[in-house]
């Protein structure tokens, strides 16, 4: 009983592998051919295609029938096998169309180039080679001659929708186009698709570059609309918009490079408007990276400008990268999941947007009904400025960007032209007199503008004059007043003398016609003849006074230029050369009666008291004036012993 289970069971196997198989095979084991048999058949993944072949592997002779519908009826379609790669280039074709005579028919072509392809013999012999149409539908058929223990060839299929003058136009370049190749496994009977790198690039590419230009620098701009006007966020708005632009931009250049990429390695495949719009936008975007670097303080005159500009550019790059994104994926070909998927993600970001506009219009109105204007030139204690000046405590005054830092440190709600209107009101208040400049900084001025009345408008031009500066008699002359006489002024005359225009250059020496100047005085200690010439009365002259001998001095003479002569002596020995050393004590040298003795120089001769010399009396006569004491000289050197007795 069990072997007949068991045959049934086999039975039911056999059948239902059949019907799959049957299955399987789907509309291509439906085509018949007349009077043509094939051994094996495959539905093509790509372009509605299908192939039939039989293989002989002792005479290594592969026989096919591509089918294809092509593009139009003047279309063509082809089927070639690649012996090198696995694309176009360097495949060997078979391509039918209609010929210039309206018959269908097959001719080969040697695949060298993306551009226009020329007729010519190809790397396997070939025969019985023709082409049907029928139903929108184009055949294919022939026998190639294949190297001896081939097993497996890499075949490309393809359609084209124009002939020109016998020579097949080019083809689409869709996804179906571009993926329409894979492996045939001749033993095994099996097809497979080969996924080369350049699809894995592409959808590489796609990633990189919706993800960076059509989802980060969205975000990014929204950060930098919406949260600055919120006070909570005024420092973090700034640092995550500047992350998410420079995070985008980094993912959006490997995007571009991968594109780069496909396309040098696709010469013959050309998405010109795709190109052209990658190609706009990275040049935007990074000269929006480097204007971050030059982007002047809050309270420049250029930041206006700058502001325009960085907000043209970048709300152009934003449209841009959303549109070319859109491109990218009619390019690729992607599901209709991954389109709509972006899409809800677009639309997200737009509907966050748009309640994030409507609610900070809403703060910004009410701030403004709030508070319209702040006090900026108000004297009083209450003036921003004037708070601004007293608080920053600076002795030599605030400088007009320190004054407007202060301001917008302390004050939240300021209006969008704060930079005007601090310029505006702080040459107001400086023309008014309550603030003066001191070398580019402002300060209090002791006494302030007169403030209107309650309820008052201050009227326009310039306001009227002081009290001190009505209190004058007369008005004053434009420019600047002339120098008082000090005479005038000392004789109480109330007439202004105006002195005479003192001469370019150093003024004379002397003179009764000169007017006094006085000379400033000169650092250090003065000079003693400076002294003796102003207590005098006389002027003293320019340069080093001359050195005035003893003589010249008492009798009042001015003392010749040069070395004074020496002075001549009675002796006719003085008039010798005198001798190197110290000169003899001589009798010239004695001081006469009613001269002052002059000190001589070096150190003074010692003298021997008079009781040890010899031949001089003794103290008793010397003090009794009885006998003159006249000092023998002093022997040089050492003197004589003494003999003993």
């Amino acid at each position: 009983m069990d072997a007949p289970g068991f045959q049934l069971a086999l039975r039911f196997l056999v059948i239902l592998a059949v019907a799959s198989s049957a299955g399987a095979a789907g509309a291509c084991s439906s085509v018949t051919f007349s009077n043509r048999v094939y051994a094996a058949c495959s539905d093509l993944p790509r372009l509605s295609s299908s192939l039939h072949w039989s293989f002989d592997a002792a005479a290594a002779t592969l026989s096919i029938a591509f089918v294809a519908p092509p593009p139009k009826p003047e279309g063509w379609v082809a089927w070639a096998i690649n012996p090198t790669a696995d694309g176009m280039i360097g495949s060997q074709a078979l391509i039918a169309f209609h010929q210039p005579n309206g018959s269908m028919g097959v001719r080969t072509y040697n695949i060298s180039g993306y551009g226009s392809i020329a007729e010519g013999a190809i790397d396997f012999q070939t025969s019985d080679l023709a082409a049907e149409y029928s139903g929108g539908v184009m055949r294919v058929f022939g026998k190639l001659k294949l190297p001896a223990g081939t097993t497996a060839v890499k075949q490309v299929w393809q359609v084209g929708s124009s002939v020109a003058d016998g020579v097949p136009q080019q083809h689409a370049t869709e996804l179906e186009n571009t993926q329409s190749k894979g492996t045939l496994d001749l033993i095994k009977g099996a097809v497979s698709v080969s996924e080369a790198s350049s699809s894995r690039n592409k959808n590489v590419h796609g990633v990189l570059n919706a993800v960076s230009w059509g989802i980060l620098l969205p975000i990014g701009a929204i950060f930098a609309r919406y949260l600055k006007t919120f006070e909570s966020a005024d420092p973090t708005w700034f640092y995550l918009h500047v992350t998410c632009q420079i995070v985008g931009y980094g993912v959006g250049v490997g995007g571009w490079a991968t594109g780069l990429s496909l396309g040098s390695k696709s010469k013959g495949i050309e998405y010109t408007t795709h190109r052209s719009i990658a190609m706009a936008l990275f040049s935007l975007a990074t000269l929006q990276v480097f204007a971050l670097f030059l982007r002047p303080n809050k309270d420049h005159k250029y930041r206006l400008y700058w502001n325009i500009y960085h907000h043209l550019v970048g709300y152009t790059v934003i449209t841009l990268g959303v549109v070319n994104v859109f491109k990218g994926l009619d390019i690729l070909g992607v599901a209709h999941k991954w389109r709509a998927g972006y899409i809800i993600a677009v639309c997200i970001l737009g509907g966050v947007a748009l309640f994030l506009e409507v609610a900070t219009w809403i703060v910004v109105l009410k701030r403004k009904s709030d508070v319209s204007t702040k006090p900026y030139g108000e004297s009083s204690s209450n003036g921003m400025i004037v708070r601004a000046i007293k608080s920053l405590k600076e002795k030599r005054g605030s400088s007009a960007r320190a004054i407007g830092k202060f301001i917008r440190d302390t004050y939240s709600d300021l209006p969008g032209t704060h930079a005007a209107l601090l310029k505006l009101h702080l040459r107001r208040l400086r023309s008014q007199g309550g603030l003066r400049m001191v070398k580019k900084s402002y300060k209090i001025s002791a006494s302030g503008p007169e403030s209107p009345a309650a309820g008052e408008k201050r009227k326009r031009s310039r306001p009227p004059k002081t009290a001190e500066a009505a209190a004058l008699d007369g008005k004053r002359k434009r420019g600047r007043p002339p120098k008082v006489n000090a005479a005038a002024t000392a004789s109480g005359s109330g007439a202004t003398v105006s002195t005479p225009k003192r001469r370019p250059g150093r003024p004379p020496k002397g003179g009764a016609a000169a007017s006094p100047v006085v000379q400033k005085r000169k650092p250090g200690r003065p000079s003693k003849a400076s002294l003796a010439s102003a207590q005098s009365g006389e002027t003293r002259k320019r340069g080093r006074p001359p050195k005035a001998s003893v003589a010249a001095a008492q009798s009042g003479g001015t003392r010749k230029r040069g070395r004074p002569p020496k002075a001549a002596t009675k002796d006719a020995s003085s008039a010798v050369k005198r001798k190197p050393g110290r000169p003899p004590g001589s009798a010239a040298s004695t001081p006469k009666p009613g001269e002052t003795p002059q000190k001589r120089r070096g150190r003074p001769k010692k003298t021997q008291p008079l009781d040890q010399q010899q031949g001089v009396p003794s103290q008793n006569n010397v003090a009794r004036g009885t006998e003159t004491a006249t000092p023998t000289e002093k022997r040089r050197g050492r003197p004589p012993k003494k003999k003993v007795s």
